[in-house]
């Protein structure tokens, strides 16, 4: 099983590299909603996907599904790029999405 996640790995960074090479990214992102739990988690992690060319990929068009398979991840995305998403759904008036994409605040008592 740990050989299979391995090679899920391998082909994953192979995807994200040629999808970064090939700027595509308004392609791929609205896959996501049909990615496992563990893929997308994965993807997440990736310094790759943490750039403005991607940020930017997440247009008006960008369908609801997407958002949601980002949601179902946030816990797993680095704070600093929770931010970036949420105020990228915040540029584009998805509000309730970038409310759920926030990191979450904590408070000291």
């Amino acid at each position: 099983m740990r050989r299979n996640a391995v090679r899920g790995g391998d082909v994953l960074d192979a995807l994200i590299t040629a999808v970064a090479e090939l700027d595509a990214w308004s392609t791929l992102l609205p896959l996501t909603s049909a990615m496992s739990h563990d893929s997308l988690r994965l993807f997440a992690e990736r310094p790759t996907v943490h750039t403005d060319t991607v940020l930017t990929a997440l247009t008006p068009d960008t369908p609801d599904t997407a958002w949601q398979a980002l949601i179902q991840v946030r816990d797993d995305i680095p704070a600093r790029l929770q931010t970036r998403l949420a105020e990228r759904a915040r540029e584009l008036g998805r509000d309730d999405d970038a409310d759920d994409l926030a990191p979450l605040r904590t408070t000291a008592n």
